[in-house]
């Protein structure tokens, strides 16, 4: 997400951004043209639900996930995560990401709203323009079991080309 938001915002502010590092990723997912209303829509429809499932389980005084140790978020985490990562890996997302609470659990301390899908989208040609934006020097580092083969399989292989 952090590539994604950053590349967008190296092209809007150009003149005051000296590089841009990014890591597996230039600019945000994409849409196809056909495909932007529906999208928006779903995604806007899961959020309000998301939102009032947070408010009702809040209201009910439930909480976020709570694991019994960090091992078991490690866990939890390499079953889940959108993308493989090793357990070194996930081991150092999980000592950044979690917090302890007061009954000796751990939960993500991430605001909820904040790794929800926004009901912005743009069209690959759109996404092309902002990258082609962008006044900076980029280096855009991808690793070897990263996302390079899944964004090229989704279309968006070429983006570097804008940059």
């Amino acid at each position: 997400m952090g590539a994604a938001v950053a590349s967008l915002v190296a092209a809007v502010v150009a003149p005051r951004v000296a590089s841009l590092v990014a890591i597996e990723a230039l600019g945000p997912i994409a849409q196809p043209v056909s495909a932007l209303v529906d999208a928006t829509t779903a995604i806007a429809v899961r959020r309000r639900k998301a939102e009032e499932k947070e408010k009702e389980e809040k209201d009910e005084g439930k909480r976020m996930a709570q694991f019994e140790s960090k091992d078991a978020a490690v866990r939890v985490r390499m079953k889940t995560g959108l993308h493989f990562v090793s357990e070194p890996g996930t081991q150092r997302l999980v000592d950044r990401g979690v917090v302890k609470t007061e009954t000796g659990k751990f939960v993500w301390s991430s605001d909820p709203v904040a790794v929800k899908n926004s009901p912005m989208r743009y069209s690959e040609d759109d996404v092309h323009t902002f990258l082609d934006g962008i006044q900076c020097p980029v280096l855009n580092i991808y690793g070897d079991k990263g996302l390079y083969d899944w964004l090229n399989k989704k279309g968006f292989g070429n983006r570097a080309s804008h940059v």
